[in-house]
């Protein structure tokens, strides 16, 4: 029996802040079909400074292929 459906499932996902489409992505990764949907009317000019920081965020950020071109700087391992 496969692990996915063999017609992908529809999710809807609301809210298109930072935890909706990374959600998306992850589930579009593995065979869900994901909407995303959002109450505001239009792309906001400012938002929410995000602070990755740590070999795990690192690690999960650069799987989804958004660090090309970044500038990173991996803290060094614990001793």
């Amino acid at each position: 029996m496969s692990r996915y459906p063999q017609h992908p499932a529809t999710v809807l996902i609301s809210g298109a802040s930072i935890a909706g489409p990374a959600l998306a992505y992850w589930l579009g990764r593995h065979g869900f079909r994901p909407t995303v949907v959002e109450i505001a009317p239009a792309l906001r000019e400012g938002g929410q400074a995000v602070d990755f920081r740590g070999n795990t965020h690192l690690t999960v950020l650069e799987r989804m292929g958004v660090l090309t071109g970044s500038v990173v700087s991996r803290p060094a391992a614990a001793p």
